[in-house]
């Protein structure tokens, strides 16, 4: 697969999906890691690509957290010479977990994941984010993944407020952790995110007014991107402005959650991908356990429906890949809002890692301007 979409070991850099119009992600967020060491990571990236020796490309501001650059210094480490393969094989190494905690969240067992495996790998959403060095998307999907996983740990909350700390969408998983009775991790997390923050404001280019700046208002750069799957982009075309999106989302999410506290943790793991203005296809591995409980209760054919177009992404229209993602996240919210377990009095649930979830018929409740094809 390394090969197919980024030439290694015969290319050792991004240069061959630059030729295609890929900006990968790593080199910007190396370019501003480096700003907020020592410039201004508020300008438009297409003013600070340049002047770090990187292609010239068109896009505006980087809406990134403080916790978000201060967690992408570790990037500027790595030299130029070996960026690609590097980051290539840490994405490939974190998929592997993604497939482990999804076995450990729906209880399945090697056999499944033996199955599921393969399939993972040629995915789009795993495609975009090797070829595009998302390792920090991945990297995100793996922390609330971890988290769920692992929720009756004492430090349950660690790894989900680091993921809220460096991408803002899993604060509403954080709400599905309080909603499904996890207190104590949903209180951690709230102050691992506070306190990463304020440590990432302590790098010389950080600043809070900057921070606010570029989150409301970088998103605007990229909220029509084909890849983007969140109900901002599908309302954007109606003229409904993109805090509306955020805020219907996110009541419809959290009303479904507290009618169904067993499924809280999956239910606002959805809506969070939904309510986000932005929502990169790397992002829907998240779902990957419910996709595979599913499978395991019985419903082969839908799960097969969904996951389609995510592995047979050769032949779907550039355009169509965003809508495609969105549509998958909203039967997986309708999915997960609406099933309750038939061993619901023992606890077995996606919000009780080991026992899968099963429906029931009573209802509880403008970076890159060329992509791949």
């Amino acid at each position: 697969m390394l090969l197919f979409l980024t030439g290694f070991p015969i290319v050792t850099d991004y240069s061959k999906l630059e030729e295609f119009g890929i900006w990968p992600d790593v080199l910007h967020e190396r370019a501003t890691a480096g700003e907020a060491l020592h410039g201004d990571p508020y300008r438009p990236i297409s003013e600070i690509m340049p002047e770090y020796g990187y292609p010239e490309m068109t896009g505006g501001l980087s809406p990134r957290t403080p916790a978000a650059l201060l967690l992408q210094v570790p990037l500027i480490a790595i030299p130029d010479t070996v960026l690609m393969p590097v980051v290539s094989f840490i994405i490939a190494g974190l998929v592997v977990g993604i497939l482990a905690l999804s076995g450990r969240i729906s209880a399945s067992g090697w056999d499944v994941l033996a199955l599921v495996g393969p399939l993972l790998f040629l995915s789009y959403p795993v495609v975009t984010g090797v070829s595009y060095g998302s390792v920090s998307v991945v990297i995100t999907v793996v922390l609330v993944l971890l988290a769920w996983a692992f929720q009756d740990k004492d430090w349950a909350g660690i790894p989900l407020g680091l993921a809220a700390a460096m991408r803002l969408w899993p604060g509403l998983v954080i709400v599905g952790f309080w909603i499904a009775g996890r207190r104590r991790a949903a209180y951690v997390a709230t102050a691992v995110f506070v306190v990463v923050n304020v440590v990432g404001l302590l790098l010389p280019g950080v600043t809070l007014e900057g921070s606010l700046h570029a989150l409301t208002q970088g998103g605007g750069a990229w909220i029509d991107h084909n890849q983007n799957a969140s109900l901002a982009l599908i309302l954007s075309h109606l003229g409904v402005p993109v805090v509306v999106s955020i805020l219907v989302a996110t009541v419809v999410g959290v009303t479904l959650a507290i009618r169904n506290p067993r499924q809280a943790i999956a239910i606002c793991a959805i809506t969070a991908l939904i309510a986000s203005p932005l929502t990169w296809p790397a992002y829907i591995l998240v779902a990957l356990p419910i996709l595979v409980s599913w499978w395991r209760a019985g419903g082969r054919l839908p799960v097969a429906i969904l996951s389609a177009p995510l592995i047979l992404w050769v032949g779907t229209p550039t355009g169509w890949k965003g809508h495609i993602g969105f549509a998958v996240l909203v039967v997986l919210l309708v999915y997960c809002g609406f099933v309750r377990s038939p061993r619901q009095s023992s606890g077995a649930s996606l919000t009780s890692p080991g026992a899968p979830f099963r429906p029931s018929s009573h209802p509880v409740d403008v970076r890159r301007d060329r992509h791949l094809t």
